[in-house]
């Protein structure tokens, strides 16, 4: 069906010019957030068993994390327990020339761990703001004993840490064998739906719309659009906070609507064929995600970003 949808309109594109010759998908427009947990940054972000660990020293650990792309996050956390309720100061570290981390953090809060093993809570009084690429989640071990033990997964990955005595002094590391559990909770950079897409829009081949970040196992609309600008007689992008979706935007016209079901991680995917009809090369076809999402906001529904697929060769 998408793909005769694509063939009954390749008059729009010869009536609106060829255009350009070669393939390509562009993002645009912002997302709003749902209900999934907004973990822009994480290692082992589900796991919820520790592994067991003798103490075998007491220094602090600056564990890596690498960001695609701008974070902005007030928390992170760690999957640790303590022999009784404790609290002490956490950090957050950007890199220096050598990719260790710096001397001083940008950031100091506090976390506080109870004796009950499962994930708890760094928190910072104001934003933290990372650029983009590798940063460090750090926090302070006492000098006579572990403050609470150290967040390492029964299970899963492994990613990067340096260590150094408590609190001053070079780094050591990187090591890579450690399988951290840790997760960063962002203000921004991971808590909407986002639109992305597999493979480019050539004649004769496949082409998908995808999903990432939404709510696990919920039903999933792909909103595919001939426009950006307006849905008849409505203006777009349409703000949907009057309609209880506050900062939510509809962002193509609804000309096509395909349904589908997100996976266990909250991905998702519509595939089309498209034809080898040379009158389609410059068509455009946007698209945006909608996920039924109810704890998200009075609507009970999230959306992605844009995305706008140009056909070509």
């Amino acid at each position: 069906m998408r793909s005769l949808l694509l063939t009954a309109l390749c008059a729009v594109s010869i009536l609106s010019g060829a255009g350009a010759q070669t393939a390509s998908f562009q993002t645009f427009g912002q997302g709003c957030p749902g209900s999934a947990v907004p973990w822009c940054v994480s290692n082992n972000a589900t796991q919820t068993k520790m592994q067991p660990f003798a103490n075998i020293g007491y220094p602090q650990y600056a564990l890596e994390a690498v960001a695609a792309g701008p974070v902005v996050f007030q928390s992170f956390e760690l999957l640790t327990r303590a022999t009784g309720k404790t609290t002490t100061n956490a950090f957050v570290f950007l890199p220096d020339k050598t990719g260790a981390p710096q001397a001083a953090p940008i950031a100091t809060g506090t976390i506080t761990v109870t004796r009950t093993a499962g994930w708890h809570r760094a928190s910072f009084s104001t934003p933290v703001v990372v650029p983009g690429g590798k940063f460090f989640l750090s926090w302070q071990q006492a000098t006579t004993k572990k403050a609470f033990l150290d967040p390492i997964a029964g299970a899963g990955t492994t990613s990067p840490h340096y260590f150094r005595p408590c609190c001053t002094g070079a780094w050591t590391g990187p090591k890579t064998a450690t399988r951290w559990a840790w997760r960063v909770t962002c203000i921004s950079g991971g808590a909407a739906p986002v639109l992305g897409n597999t493979g480019l829009p050539r004649l004769g081949s496949n082409f998908s719309f995808d999903l990432s970040g939404a709510l696990p196992n919920a039903p999933s609309f792909l909103i595919n659009g001939l426009s950006t600008t307006t849905w008849g007689l409505i203006p777009l992008p349409l703000d949907l906070t009057r309609a209880g979706a506050a900062g939510c935007k509809l962002l193509v016209s609804f000309d096509l609507v395909s349904a589908t079901v997100s996976d266990a991680t909250g991905a998702a995917s519509v595939p089309f064929s498209l034809p080898n009809d040379a009158r389609l090369i410059g068509f455009k076809l946007h698209g945006q995600w909608m996920t039924l999402d109810k704890p998200a906001n009075g609507l009970g529904l999230a959306f992605s970003n844009g995305g706008t697929a140009t056909l070509g060769r």
